[in-house]
């Protein structure tokens, strides 16, 4: 039987590769240096930490007041329960805004009677725009922590805060997602350096860590564990690498793009200033950090904004794979949003480090990595394909450049990035050592391995998508749409946490 010889264009499958070993070539050593970055500040940290007196902030005069803001939408059943928990947090002096956005289940009603509320005239400073509007606002107090209840109609979680922050009347704002659970001691972490830095210092943000597994007593997270299914331990590795090695390793260089929308906090006047959260983008946290580096490059301020190597909130993510992967493509439409937005941060100087490292960067291998990890795919699949091929006795011609290469190519993406992945776990350990037991972590070892074959490829194409059509979608292009499928609605996944 004779072979039927099949022609395959080398030079075009030779100048894929390179350019796509190329790229992962730079994008892996990229990560390993923030790798690096984010392992010194772990170290630093570790040393810091031993005499580290957070309850002499107490005392401390440089301790900043804080207004802590909480969105909230049909949660009548927890929402007392959440309020008890978010003021009964350590500080020396804080008070709780909580935003009723356009609830129809009786939420705000549920906690003026559970708390006593009294209404008050609604008196916002004006500073920010709030699309909805505000029309009923409460005021009390609860263990010596004071409670106001805005109560507005539904225009998403951005309009929200909005509402909350401009009622503030501390310093210091904190936003916090309603649904995670917040460390005890949260609130002194990311106001630490405010105190440290008070001239400088906009936005701090901490790490957040994944809920599923845990075990949660009174509100508060008592035992730290792995969840048992695979795409759980997925996004437990994912937020490890995100938080303590993204955003560590370019906080480190006063580049930090990116704060944790679950919680950050921010210099109450410079977020009025810039305007606060825009409410016509869907994500709008990214985009804001973004205007808040070039309102520094083109005022001539000094700004820093600080990631802290610091566990302070808990968040329950997807249960199924839908709901993970439409929280993948949402991140990634994060930084669409405030590349498009903001394109003139790019390769300029006047905005430092976060113009010069940072969003290049994102541009780079976060925003264009779905089209290349693409391409990686489809070379894979030919090396595959031309593999089947010979052994059916099809005669391909192995004279042309590339055969080599290609299967170098397909194990070296995913061979780097577990490597990279288990150099996170060894950060998280010297800073954090929260998952303490052997299970855990061969538990977390396979989640990394996981993470870099089977989700990275289960995610391309909806992170493909997503870019494309922001970046392509004209004028309206990441902007929100219906608000009430807006994050704050507690409309998710089963998640498996347990609580007691």
């Amino acid at each position: 039987m004779s072979m039927t010889p099949i022609a395959v264009s080398g030079v075009v499958v030779t100048w894929l590769v390179l350019v796509t070993a190329a790229y992962g070539a730079l994008r892996h050593l990229g990560l390993l240096a923030l790798t690096g970055s984010a392992f010194a500040e772990a170290r630093v940290y570790r040393r810091r930490r031993a005499f580290a007196a957070y309850d002499e902030s107490f005392g401390d005069p440089l301790a900043r007041g804080v207004s802590l803001v909480v969105a909230v939408r049909d949660r009548a059943d927890d929402v007392v329960d959440l309020v008890r928990s978010m003021t009964s947090l350590r500080y020396p002096e804080f008070d709780l805004v909580v935003v009723d956005d356009g609830s129809e289940d009786g939420t705000a009603t549920v906690l003026v009677e559970a708390l006593g509320l009294r209404e008050v005239p609604v008196t916002g400073s004006g500073a920010l725009m709030v699309r909805a509007p505000v029309t009923a606002c409460w005021h009390g107090r609860r263990g010596g922590v004071g409670v106001t209840l805005l109560r507005k109609e539904a225009a998403g979680l951005a309009d929200a805060w909005n509402a909350g922050a401009d009622v503030a009347r501390h310093p210091l704002c904190v936003v916090v997602d309603a649904q995670v659970t917040l460390d005890p001691d949260a609130l002194l972490h990311v106001a630490r350096p405010f105190a440290d830095d008070p001239q400088r210092m906009v936005a701090t943000t901490g790490v957040v860590r994944v809920l599923n597994g845990c075990t949660v007593r009174g509100g508060r997270v008592t035992e730290v564990a792995m969840p048992r299914r695979w795409i759980e331990r997925v996004q437990v590795v994912d937020y490890l690498q995100g938080f303590l090695v993204d955003r560590a390793g370019w906080s480190s260089l006063g580049a930090l793009p990116r704060l944790a929308p679950e919680i950050a906090a921010f210099r109450r006047d410079r977020l009025r200033e810039v305007g606060g959260w825009r409410s016509d983008l869907a994500q709008p946290h990214v985009e804001l950090v973004a205007r808040l580096h070039r309102w520094a490059g083109d005022n001539g301020r000094a700004a820093r904004l600080v990631f802290v190597t610091e566990p302070v909130a808990w968040v329950p993510v997807a249960a199924d794979r839908a709901g993970a992967i439409a929280a993948s493509a949402r991140e990634q439409a994060g930084v669409a949003t405030a590349l498009r937005h903001h394109a003139r941060l790019l390769g300029r100087s006047r905005y430092g480090a976060a113009g010069l490292l940072s969003y290049p960067w994102l541009l780079v291998f976060s925003l264009l990595s779905p089209v290349v990890e693409l391409v990686a795919m489809t070379l894979s699949a030919v090396v595959l394909g031309v593999t089947a091929l010979r052994v059916a006795g099809v005669e391909v011609d192995a004279a042309l450049p590339g055969w080599g290469a290609l299967v170098l190519l397909a194990l070296s993406w995913p061979v780097a990035g577990v490597l990279l992945g288990w150099a996170t776990l060894l950060v998280d350990e010297l800073s954090l050592s929260r998952y303490t037991g052997v299970r855990d972590l061969l538990a977390a070892l396979w989640g990394v391995v996981l993470l870099h074959t089977v989700w990275r490829w289960l995610t391309t194409l909806p992170r493909l998508r997503t870019t494309w059509s922001i970046l392509a979608g004209g004028a309206q292009a990441g902007r929100l749409g219906d608000p009430r499928r807006d994050c704050h609605t507690g409309e998710s996944a089963p998640v498996h946490a347990h609580r007691r």
